[in-house]
Order: C-alpha cells, then structure tokens, then sequence
C-alpha cells in the first residue's frame, strides 16, 4: 500500500470510530446517564486512533510509499521515528480496543463462568498489550537505532516474529472476543434472522 492508499484507510477508519463511538458516548453520558469503565476506554481508544492517524500523516509526509533512495536523511529519519511512534500507539489502540468489548461483557454477562473467561481475557490482553508496549519501545538498544540505521550497530529484537506473534495472538484474542456473547445471544427469545443479524453486529464492531 502507497503513502496515499494508507493514508486515506487510515483517515476513513478513525473518522468511522469518532463517530460511532461519538454517538454511543453521547448517548450513555446524556440518554441513559450512566457511564461506565468501557466509556472511558473507548475515549482512550479513540485518542489512540487519532494519534496512530496523525503519526500516518506524518509518515505520508516524509515518504511514505518511496523508496529511500528518493528521501534526504532528515526525512529518513522523521519516517523512522514516526514508523517507530505508531508502532507503539497501534499496540496500545488494539490494547484498549479489545478491553472496551470486554469490560461491555462483564457489565451485560449473568453467568458466572462467563464473567471468568471475561475477567481472564481483561487480564490476559492487557497484560500482553504492555508487553508489546514495552518490547516496541525498547526494541533496540540504544533506541536510536531505530531512527539512526548509521549509527553504532545495536542489539535488537527479531522484528519479524514479533509481529507475526502479535498479529496470531490478536486475531486468536479478536476471535474469542467474538465468541464469547455467542451462548447469551443463543439465548434470547428472538427469531433465528435476528440472531443471525445481532452476531454480525457483533462480528463488525469488533473488527
């Protein structure tokens, strides 16, 4: 994908999720009055969003989609940094992203076996998103190599394993996600169609 192609995803996607989740927040803060910790993460989120979308444009500006050959060092290096900035924030957005759908869980969930897997998964990804975090953040020592491929040779992580890491565990976590209100939509006393349509909803929120 060009500098512009992510350019513009990543400005329809956010504009997409300030959005709806400007509708849901207004909704729970001035018609039903109640605003609870998913609100607040998905506040987080969506500064999240934003944030990983300024980043983009940032990358967009300093050569994002041409080759390197084509760029001055200065903005060989603002890339870098950029590249290395959203890494981090993206990590963080997908952290709090998923725990909005899971904090949604416990306050909805009756069954007690429910609420354990739940307060697991709230575990279990935030734990592995702060460990993201930090592993991105401090993926080379010195971090200057990161933006500085010139400087003295660094040690580093294995960039591609953990990323191929990242996106498994991610997509197992997002999958979960999805599962989990399968047995309570099952459920409810509405007709098969209606069912069918609340797990696609579920399904499109989540990704």
């Amino acid at each position: 994908m060009d500098g512009t192609g992510a350019l513009v995803c990543s400005l329809t996607f956010t504009f997409l999720s300030v959005l709806f989740g400007g509708v849901r927040l207004y909704t729970r803060a001035f018609i039903v009055k109640k605003f609870l910790i998913d609100d607040l993460l998905l506040i987080f989120s969506i500064l999240a969003s934003m944030a990983l979308t300024t980043l983009i444009i940032f990358q967009a500006y300093n050569g994002l989609g041409q080759h390197m050959s084509e760029l001055s060092i200065l903005e060989i290096y603002s890339f870098l940094k950029a590249l290395w900035g959203s890494t981090i924030v993206y990590s963080v957005a997908m952290m709090l992203t998923q725990n909005v759908f899971l904090f949604q869980y416990r306050n909805f969930f009756v069954g007690l076996w429910l609420r354990r897997i739940t307060t697991a998964m709230i575990f279990i990804v935030t734990l592995f998103g702060i460990a993201s975090t930090l592993t991105l953040a401090f993926q080379c020592v010195p971090t200057r190599y990161i933006w500085d491929p010139l400087s003295p040779p660094a040690r580093c992580i294995n960039y591609y394993f953990f990323w191929y890491t990242s996106a498994g565990f991610n997509t197992l976590t997002a999958i979960i996600i999805w599962l989990l209100p399968i047995p309570l939509i099952k459920g409810l006393h509405l007709p098969k169609r209606q069912k069918y349509w609340l797990t696609v909803v579920f399904a499109l929120g989540i990704l």
